[in-house]
């Protein structure tokens, strides 16, 4: 195989993505979304895998044209996957191990590697001429970090925040090794990527790309009673209290009496609170719990709902959010990072403070905003796969990269 960098042509390159871990999350997604619109933008791509994930990704980005590279891993024990859970940095070295020994048995070396976990960022350097990392917290500053994270755990108990504290400031720390050891990096608002210019490091903007089926926008909503509004919310953990999903049910009391018929779908796993929580709300308000569902039939029911409800209290960037967006379905949420950015130019209802009733008049507004097809052709523009990865080429092939 040539040496790095000497592809025949430019445009199609060689490039490396990972490391998928085989969740459901937005760093996972991360990586499967620029494979394949890396691939379908016409270059060779290869996406780093472990073992628990390349069964599935092999079934689907397999066939689309990625290879699937699979770490020499074993799968943690129990006392490995505790650890981790506590400390990060001992599931990096893990991958780190596992991807630089997978990447040495083949012999394989790339144009570029483009990393959703910036911490790998130094064990891969020996094998690519051009090393991208994503930028996902904000802020990046270890005291306000901390600080961040405790503010947007506070619907935890005392010893979940001190943990998630703990283990983002691990991140923290592996975000600080992987930038000083990429090329660039790309940064998903103008509030980070501006921060970490500002501290020395080579970032640009560019979003995550999102591909989603073609909407059929509008069979999902004929024959529709008037007085009918459908909402949905969706999470991998309903639980997680950044998520403030509680809070998403409360401002149901504040739309009961306007007229609605509601009708609230949850997909996600761990329901028991809201399902609690639910039995208390007022009559004419029907709450269904889906449970977990896969990605094809989350968009299918993004289609149907009336407005996608997205009350976190941060989120390093809302995928769930974009989907919706991109199904022709507006978004109501709180005015955190990174929502204002997301939302701009009129693609949701942003409320005016943290509240239920603030939120519940964000979705009033957000049921104004009925031309699907705009919603999802601006939400395309700016957030989908095809215009992402234009943009990702171009960092992945600038000089200042």
């Amino acid at each position: 195989m040539d040496a790095p960098g000497q592809s025949e042509c430019v445009s199609r390159l060689r490039l490396l993505v990972g490391v998928h871990e085989g969740g459901f999350n937005g760093i996972d997604t991360y990586s499967e979304q620029v494979a394949a619109s890396a691939v379908a933008a016409g270059h060779e791509v290869t996406l780093a895998a472990t073992a628990s994930a390349a069964s599935r990704l092999r079934m689907g980005l397999g066939q689309a044209g990625v290879r699937i590279l699979e770490l020499d891993i074993a799968p943690p024990g129990q006392i490995a996957r505790l650890a981790a859970r506590f400390w990060p940095r001992l599931e990096r070295r893990r991958l780190e191990h596992g991807l630089a020994s997978a990447l040495a048995r083949t012999g394989q070396r790339f144009d570029v590697v483009h990393l959703n976990r910036p911490g790998l960022a130094p064990a891969i350097r020996p094998f690519t001429r051009r090393l991208v990392s994503a930028a996902w917290f904000y802020p990046h500053e270890p005291v306000l970090r901390a600080v961040e994270t405790w503010r947007h755990t506070r619907g935890g108990n005392l010893l979940r925040r001190m943990v998630m504290t703990l283990k983002s400031f691990s991140h923290y720390l592996g975000d600080v090794e992987g930038y000083r050891a990429s090329d660039c990096v790309v940064a998903p608002t103008p509030s980070l990527s501006a921060q970490l210019r500002s501290q020395g490091i080579q970032a640009m903007l560019c979003p995550p790309p999102v591909q989603v089926e073609r909407p059929q926008l509008s069979p999902a909503h004929e024959g529709r009673a008037a007085d009918l509004k459908r909402l949905l919310i969706c999470s991998g953990d309903l639980s997680h209290p950044r998520k403030n999903l509680l809070l998403a049910l409360e401002s149901l009391r504040y739309l009961a009496p306007r007229g609605w018929r509601l009708q609230l779908e949850v997909i996600g796993k761990n329901p028991e609170r809201l399902q609690a929580l639910a039995r208390t709300l007022p009559e004419g308000i029907d709450v269904r719990f889906t449970g977990p569902l896969p990605a094809a039939q989350v968009q299918a029911h993004m289609r149907s709902a009336d407005v996608f409800l997205f009350p976190s209290l941060y989120e390093e960037w809302g995928y769930a959010a974009v989907e919706a967006l991109l199904c022709g379905t507006p978004v109501a949420t709180f005015p955190v990072y990174p929502f204002p950015f997301m939302l701009e130019g009129g693609l949701g209802a942003i409320a005016g403070d943290l509240s239920a009733r603030s939120l519940a008049e964000a979705v009033e507004q957000a049921f104004q905003l009925d031309d699907r097809p705009r919603l999802a052709r601006a939400a395309a523009e700016r957030f989908g796969g095809s215009v992402v990865a234009r943009k990702l080429t171009e960092i992945w092939t600038s000089p200042r990269a």
